[in-house]
């Protein structure tokens, strides 16, 4: 959109930045296919594309792309500095590698449009160095005298320039060595910037990552061109070929002025290193054994290739193994550290555990609270942060300057905290699980004594012989250490389970007065394991417990039946029952560990009073044994 005659949005601003590029290469492509003669400008009588040299293709497409980059950046962040000296330097480029190429035009141009074309040629050359020099002295932070160096370069190379601009066609040779010494400058300054103390990680990336966009962008043009031509020399290869390099070196600058994947621009440019010092080594050793030692190039190049495989990549190896490789994460003391703060006894040393532990991988420089409703591990501020989600009772947690302060957050870091965190969650659902098992086993323990030795100490109790008493006392701790054991032992036959509950239920009841009449057809042989015995004693005990206690009943009847694969027991009596399901037990928990025992093993409870008497129904599933215990309320039927 275009507001008081200014483009205001980025799209807009691309639009006519890119047209603009696009128009201009498209008319120099159009010069340049006209042909030698006569008629011009004809679609019939245009040079095939093939006449074209492979260096205009090069420049064409160097000078394009970086008009283009530039662009781009610049139409997204109009008003950053560092920007407009790339985009000023991205249209310097346009400008002398178009007006270059008017050399190797066939249409015929007067003496005056060459020398013009010859002057614009300079002047983009040496103000494309001037703007990189400028950019470089104040990105990503000024240098120490900064304004002192970009106006030495401009007073400087910029007067130069002019010199030459105004002197004698003749002159504008010397524009090689005016780029050569601003190169020389511009390697220096991003080498200054890469190497000074910086106390902010994500400017370091930025710089080193920029030193490593000129090396290996403008050092193959400098090495093998410029330098030879400042001395005097013949350049090492062809002008144009070598300018496409410099397409890397708008696209690394670019990366490193949008701060791109900022956390990755170390490990990328160092891998970059690598392989530029690989390259740059290899063309000059291919390059000696050919022109010094007379070498064919057919042998230089197997020569090469065996360099590589035995000293290179060996050299390489060692040197990222101990230089440059990051340190190994130890995933068993990571798993250690993690268990020890899930199994701390509070939330609050759970806690302290984990903030100790975070502390001790990244090694933050500040750690503070971050956003409660994180729900995933998040890189942000370019690599200067990692937020956590809560964990292991403490709040989400911001962390900040990794390594303090000396590196970024990657994503490999992301990765490893995410891992952290799934693994501190594993960890602490297997504690909770683990706690679970405990008290259901400490509710199983309170159940049993409850409800068998409870019954059988009051048996004990009102027994008017000693000797029973005693006998009764010693089946009591035999059953206590069976209960605390819990032993998954040999089955018990159910015929001889129910015959020593008759005859303890008749017992008991006898010494208050109540008749017991009991019902029980089972088929002979069947057996039930310990957890079904447990149940279905406990039932008829706490029941018959019940009854003596608070129903005042003349008579109770138990009836117990195989129905199909499960077990069928009905309890009932004459008392006076009761009002509702909580009078029923008289404030104990009889009641609800009987409903529990039989609904967690899978099977049934009821119990229901019609205003005289109680009624008892309950079905137990035979081979449950291992069912899992119902969670929540259990379900409660006929009340």
């Amino acid at each position: 959109m275009i507001e008081n005659g200014r483009l205001t949005t980025p799209a807009a601003r691309l639009v006519v930045l890119v047209l603009a590029g696009v128009v201009l290469a498209g008319g120099l492509l159009a010069a340049m296919l006209q042909p030698a003669q006569p008629p011009y400008w004809t679609l019939a009588n245009l040079r095939p594309l093939a006449d074209l040299p492979a260096g205009f293709w090069v420049s064409w497409a160097v000078g394009l792309g970086a008009w283009l980059v530039s662009a781009w950046v610049f139409a997204l962040r109009p008003q950053d500095g560092a920007i407009r000296l790339f985009a000023l330097s991205g249209a310097m480029t346009l400008a002398f590698t178009f007006a270059g190429s008017f050399s190797a035009l066939a249409l015929p141009l007067g003496e005056a449009a060459l020398v013009a074309a010859a002057r614009i040629n300079a002047a983009g050359a040496s103000g494309f160095g001037i703007a990189i020099i400028a950019l470089f002295a104040t990105y990503p932070a000024p240098l120490p005298a900064a304004r002192a160096l970009v106006a030495a370069a401009v007073l400087g190379f910029g007067g130069w320039t002019l010199a030459i601009l105004v002197g004698p066609p003749e002159g504008l040779g010397a524009v090689q060595a005016i780029t050569f010494f601003e190169m020389v400058a511009i390697m220096a300054l991003a080498l200054a910037q890469a190497v000074r103390p910086w106390r902010d990680p994500g400017k370091r990336a930025i710089a080193v990552w920029l030193g490593l966009s000129v090396l290996i962008g403008a050092g193959p043009f400098i090495g093998l061109v410029a330098t030879p031509l400042t001395f005097g020399f013949d350049a090492l290869m062809d002008e144009n070929l070598a300018f496409a390099s410099f397409l890397l070196f708008y696209i690394g600058i670019a990366i490193g002025l949008m701060r791109y994947r900022l956390f990755d621009l170390g490990a990328w440019a160092y891998g970059l290193l690598f392989y530029a010092l690989a390259g740059a080594g290899l063309m000059l050793f291919d390059l000696a054994l050919i022109s010094v030692l007379a070498v064919s190039p057919a042998t230089a190049f197997a020569a090469t290739l065996g360099l590589v495989a035995v000293s290179w990549l060996p050299l390489r190896d060692w040197v990222w193994s101990r230089v440059m490789r990051r340190r190994q994460v130890d995933e068993a003391a990571i798993f250690a550290g993690v268990a020890q703060a899930v199994l701390m006894p509070t939330p609050e040393a759970r806690a302290a555990a984990w903030r100790a532990l975070v502390a001790e991988i990244f090694a933050p420089l500040d750690i503070a609270e971050g956003e409660a409703q994180l729900a995933a591990v998040r890189l942000g501020e370019d690599g200067k942060q990692i937020d956590l989600p809560p964990a292991l009772g403490a709040p989400a947690l911001a962390l900040r300057f990794k390594q303090k302060g000396q590196a970024l957050f990657t994503r490999r870091d992301e990765a490893l905290a995410q891992q952290l965190v799934s693994l501190a969650e594993l960890v602490e659902s297997s504690r909770s699980a683990y706690d679970q098992g405990v008290n259901q086993e400490r509710l199983r323990i309170a159940r049993d004594i409850h409800d068998n030795i409870g019954a059988q100490l009051m048996q004990a109790l009102h027994s008017d012989e000693a000797g029973r008493k005693d006998a009764m006392i010693r089946n009591t701790l035999a059953d206590l250490r069976e209960i605390i054991n819990n032993s998954q032992g040999a089955e018990l036959p159910l015929d001889a389970l129910l015959a020593d509950l008759r005859a303890e239920a008749g017992e008991r009841l006898e010494a208050h007065g109540i008749v017991l009449d009991w019902e029980g057809e089972v088929p002979e042989g069947l057996s039930l394991s310990k957890p079904e015995v447990h149940s279905l004693r406990s039932a008829i005990r706490e029941a018959t417990s019940n009854v003596i206690k608070h129903s005042g009943a003349g008579w109770m009847r138990i009836a117990v039946s195989v129905d199909g694969a499960a077990i069928a027991l009905a309890i009932s009596d004459d008392g006076r029952g009761f009002a509702d399901t909580a009078s029923a037990s008289g404030g104990g928990h009889g009641i609800a560990n009987m409903r529990t025992r039989f609904v967690s093993m899978g099977g049934e409870f009821a119990i229901a009073s019609h205003g005289a008497g109680t009624a008892i129904t309950a079905r137990l599933p035979l081979g449950r044994a291992s069912a899992a215990p119902v969670r929540g309320r259990p379900r409660m039927v006929g009340t």
